[in-house]
């Protein structure tokens, strides 16, 4: 079925459907701190006292890291 072959009656349905979810996805973001929609979204609220903004990164992670920095430096001095 096309947009085009619904009802106005039908069209103000999911308008106001619609409405809703967008209010529901906002209130689940004020939640959840601005993680709700799209994996990650800044949050507009402060962050709690004592709190990180930020992950830190694992070991395995910076050593991965570094090893591909090296290669980086490895390739480019050879060409």
């Amino acid at each position: 079925m096309s947009i085009t072959e619904l009802s106005s009656a039908q069209l103000r349905r999911a308008a106001d459907i619609k409405e809703k979810l967008e209010a529901a996805q906002t209130e689940l973001a004020s939640i959840l701190g601005g993680y709700a929609r799209n994996g990650l979204q800044a949050s507009s609220a402060p962050a709690p006292e004592g709190k990180k903004l930020h992950w830190t990164q694992t070991p395995e992670g910076k050593a991965r890291l570094a090893r591909s920095i090296k290669l980086s430096w490895r390739k480019r001095r050879r060409a």
